[in-house]
């Protein structure tokens, strides 16, 4: 999965950085409370990614900043010793910008998905072989 991010210099202090650790799910969360004030460039949505051991982190975005970060520990995690923040802590600003996955869809309900691949299916025969349909039955180039 890739995500394209920009970082840049804040310029001023991003304010506190709140941090929760909800210790019946093993989730930490930080929350940037300054995110999305005011209108600006960029996505508003979220980013799930999942490791192979059942770990996640769940990036919440929004107007284009990161607003929250989630993050699920399982299975316990390995301490490290002599981990060190860094030294130098340097405000910045992380853009992600706005692109849709599929041109004209923001978001689809799992419920609409699925309704139109169950009308694609129905709708198929031997003349659509080895062509890629959307769930709405358009034809996605290959």
């Amino acid at each position: 999965m890739r995500l394209a991010v920009s970082v840049d210099s804040a310029g001023t202090s991003n304010g506190p950085v709140g941090y929760r650790w909800d210790a019946d799910t093993d989730i930490l969360i930080a929350e940037f409370p300054a995110a999305g004030a005011g209108a600006g460039p960029g996505m508003t949505g979220s980013v799930e990614i999942e490791g192979q051991d059942g770990s996640w982190v769940e990036i919440e975005v929004r107007v284009g900043r990161i607003a929250s970060i989630e993050v699920a520990v399982w299975p316990d995690v390995k301490i490290v010793s002599g981990l060190e923040p860094p030294r130098d802590i340097v405000d910045g600003v992380v853009t992600v910008p706005q692109r849709a996955s599929q041109p004209g869809v923001a978001a689809v309900e799992v419920e609409t998905s699925v309704a139109g691949i169950r009308r694609c299916l129905a709708a198929l025969d031997a003349s659509g072989n080895g062509t890629f349909l959307s769930y709405d039955g358009s034809v996605i180039p290959w």
